[in-house]
């Protein structure tokens, strides 16, 4: 669609008045980034420049990395099994919500080459999940600059989040990087790598998990509900001295991002998928990564997780799902649940007129089996954005 017949459409369906809003609105949000821009090169302060991003879009040099077969199987395997299961799941446990659009325009050719077991075509698209549609809403391929005003956008993103990171977490900066290899990953172009938006907020929670059990004698179990491509293992195996066990959560579709993700990255771990042992068996001590379906958190025992971590999916469920998941989560949970989410208003509205805020009585944990430790502004978000009307909070839940 191009500018003019997208213009057409706007107008009809919101009305002239509404376009032109929008239009001296992206004016003003352009002259800032400009002005921002402008500013930041004359006084020599950036960490990254508009170079760095022209060299993070580059592709990744020679051809994309060979399927290892033997794990494109098992994600076949896994998928087409937590596909067929979920059918019979409760509806609280189903897609919903802005994934129902993203499963049914994105997530299509993925699935039917899953389905068709498809070794080479599965890889094709996996081997550049980063930059294709699969990976729309995680904050990857939907961050590819299309425009020199959306690459100003994207720096201030980047110099903001990076200035924060830095005082906050004091680690290296080799911790953001990404090999291109895996994924095509793309960002922030350093020494062939790629810094990705994510891997500042990730990098971020993986260091306070470790902080957290600093010192403890045991393996630590992590639970993630809604994992996405699988971020926050990556930084907790790779940047950590944290002797844990990871248990992914997420749809099945996200289940495949991350398996590629990770087992790519971590050969030498140990991995549980879906379906590869069976359901009335819950012993995964010999596993360093667990990847299961997201309808799979009532079978987890009472108390066998020490922390549960989410980021920015819990206030996009509707009331019920969201009243479930917090349920499961004082079952499972022996010790800290850990999360960011939003605080907004004007976009945590569900469809029955209910606003989601996880500091509402209405959504908390209860106050006798859980104290909250803090609850302050996220200071670094996923997507980079910082939004200074406080609508994204960090929380800290610790079991009495």
């Amino acid at each position: 669609m191009n500018i003019i017949s997208e213009s057409r459409t706007i107008i009809k369906t919101e009305g002239l008045i509404r376009f032109c809003t929008r239009i001296v609105k992206r004016g003003q949000r352009n002259c800032y980034y400009l002005l921002i821009w402008v500013i930041m090169a004359i006084s020599h302060q950036s960490r990254f420049q508009l170079k760095d991003i022209r060299e993070g879009q580059k592709e990744r040099s020679g051809h994309p990395p060979e399927p290892v077969e033997n794990s494109i199987r098992r994600i076949i395997h896994s998928y087409n099994l937590a596909r067929k299961d979920q059918r019979g799941q409760q509806d609280i446990y189903k897609i919903s919500g802005d994934w129902v659009i993203i499963f049914n325009n994105d997530l299509q050719e993925l699935t039917q080459k899953l389905q068709q077991e498809d070794i080479e075509g599965i890889n094709t698209i996996l081997s550049d999940f980063a930059r294709n549609r699969v990976s729309r809403g995680l904050h990857l391929s939907d961050t590819i600059p299309q425009s020199f005003f959306h690459k100003l956008q994207l720096l201030n993103c980047y110099n903001k989040s990076y200035s924060t990171w830095k005082k906050l977490t004091l680690l290296p900066d080799e911790v953001l990087e990404y090999s291109k290899d895996i994924g095509n990953m793309h960002g922030m172009g350093i020494h062939d790598k790629s810094i990705m938006l994510p891997s500042f907020n990730q990098s971020y929670f993986a260091q306070k998990i470790d902080r957290l059990f600093s010192g403890s004698q045991k393996k630590i179990t992590i639970l993630e509900i809604g994992g996405g491509y699988g971020s926050l293992p990556y930084h907790l195996f790779k940047h950590t001295q944290l002797d844990c066990r990871y248990i992914y959560l997420d749809l099945p579709e996200m289940c495949t991002l991350a398996s590629y993700f990770l087992m790519n990255h971590f050969p030498d771990k140990n991995f549980l998928l879906y379906g590869e042992l069976e359901k009335t068996h819950h012993d995964f001590s010999g596993y360093d990564i667990v990847i299961l379906p997201n309808y799979c958190l009532p079978e987890l025992p009472e108390r066998s997780v020490d922390l549960v971590f989410n980021s920015h999916s819990m206030t996009q469920m509707d009331s019920a799902t969201l009243k479930e998941y917090l349920r499961q989560i004082n079952r499972v949970c022996n010790r800290f649940f850990l999360h960011a989410n939003n605080e907004n208003e004007g976009e945590s509205l569900t469809p029955d007129k209910k606003y989601l805020n996880l500091n509402n009585p209405e959504y908390e944990l209860p106050k006798t089996d859980f104290r909250q430790v803090y609850r302050f502004p996220e200071l670094i978000r996923n997507d980079g954005f910082l939004i200074p009307e406080y609508t994204s909070w960090e929380y800290l839940y610790e079991r009495i």
